[in-house]
């Protein structure tokens, strides 16, 4: 049970955090609505490199127990992306924005550019093998997933 909790909070918090575009910069960042309510942008690169959150030992001490409670086919996988975080499929050089499209109902996302769509794949079904109720999908030129019946992220290449 205790997995199954871990797996499902970490699919939200992925899914909360990755609405994902192209990698050109502006291209990605045309989905960001003409008027929202906040918009947030963040260079995660120096996020993680300057605050150097990944080497503080409460961090990692979490981040190591956390991998040792995933199937232990994605383990390897979750290693390399802290060794290093570019490895997930995300262009980490390309600014982060949080967008929030309305207070009241807590309607928003957080947008990133894609560098490499197949390691977002990879990643994402890595975290939902275990998950009956997540379905990553191919709609065309980009690829939805969609969990609890709810469209939660899209990201193309």
């Amino acid at each position: 049970m205790k997995m199954r909790n871990f797996f499902a909070w970490a699919v939200i918090l992925m899914t909360t955090i990755i609405m994902a575009s192209c990698s050109q910069s502006a291209d990605y960042q045309s989905v960001i609505p003409t008027e929202p309510v906040l918009v947030v942008k963040a260079n995660v690169n120096n996020l993680l490199s300057e605050s150097e959150i990944l080497q503080d030992n409460q961090v990692a001490g979490f981040l190591k127990g956390a991998i040792n409670e995933i199937p232990e086919n994605s383990r390897e996988l979750m290693r390399g992306i802290l060794d290093d975080p570019s490895n997930c499929g995300l262009d980490l050089k390309q600014p982060a924005f949080v967008v929030m499209k309305n207070f009241e109902q807590a309607k928003g996302f957080v947008l990133f550019a894609v560098k490499d769509a197949e390691q977002v794949k990879t990643l994402l079904n890595a975290m939902l093998e275990n998950e009956e109720e997540a379905l990553l999908e191919e709609k065309g030129d980009y690829t939805l997933l969609k969990a609890d019946n709810a469209n939660v992220m899209a990201f193309d290449d």
